[in-house]
């Protein structure tokens, strides 16, 4: 088992990056659940209202994603990372 330890660390800490990445792709998912896009109409036309925070939040997960997209650990579900910007 001493001759693998090293082999053994580097699996798990590249587990514990891909298990990081795959936890904030989640966490940016349930970030939108609550937030809604509302209108007010204005000369009888519907408008967004009350989108900065919708904005803030949509420019936040746009650079986390890129971020997570540039990690080597990415790879196993890399489909949902580009899936997921392509999405936002």
């Amino acid at each position: 088992i001493n001759e693998f330890t090293q082999d053994f660390e580097e699996l798990s800490t590249a587990a514990a990056k891909q298990h990081g990445l795959k936890k904030a792709m989640g966490n940016m998912k349930v970030d939108w659940e609550p937030l809604e896009f509302l209108t007010a109409e204005r000369n009888g036309v519907p408008l967004l209202r009350g989108i900065d925070e919708i904005q803030t939040v949509l420019d936040d997960h746009i650079s986390k994603t890129q971020a997570i997209r540039s990690s080597p650990f990415c790879k196993p579900f890399e489909e949902e990372v580009h899936a997921w910007e392509a999405t936002l």
